[in-house]
């Protein structure tokens, strides 16, 4: 198993996940499964070739894509601001990522190419939990 968390100070996520099972980074709960799902946990589905490769979990920096289905990719700064969501939040978001590839920002809906239906061969859910982070995103409701 390799584990790795790096925590500067409680605005820093940095962590890779080489298998299932759950980590815990200051407020930040992340579980990846590929079945056996609880009903009262929100899962994300993406098809990733896990694990081939690790997970890496990480703040948002300038600069960022990601690969939206159907479509080129898209500067993480440009679905922000179309989102409306405040720029000292920005850099709180979890980014999920697979081989240098972003597939999934924490608190944002977006269709990205890794994005897979509960019960694909290839999906893995993931779900995350952080109590402080949900109350920014329901006071800002973007």
């Amino acid at each position: 198993m390799l584990l790795q968390i790096g925590v500067q100070n409680s605005k820093k996520i940095n962590f890779q996940i080489s298998k299932e099972g759950s980590w815990e980074s200051n407020d930040l709960f992340v579980t990846v499964k590929k079945d056996n799902f609880e009903e009262d946990v929100d899962y994300k589905f993406f098809n990733l070739t896990f694990p081939d490769s690790n997970i890496r979990v990480r703040n948002y920096q300038d600069g960022d894509r990601i690969r939206l289905k159907g479509q080129h990719s898209k500067k993480l700064k440009d679905i922000f601001i179309d989102k409306k969501v405040p720029k000292f939040l920005r850099y709180k978001l979890p980014v999920f990522e697979l081989s240098g590839e972003i597939f999934y920002i924490y608190g944002l809906k977006i269709n990205s190419n890794f994005q897979a239906n509960p019960g694909d061969k290839e999906s893995i859910g993931i779900a995350v939990k952080s109590n402080n982070l949900e109350k920014l995103i329901n006071e800002v409701n973007f």
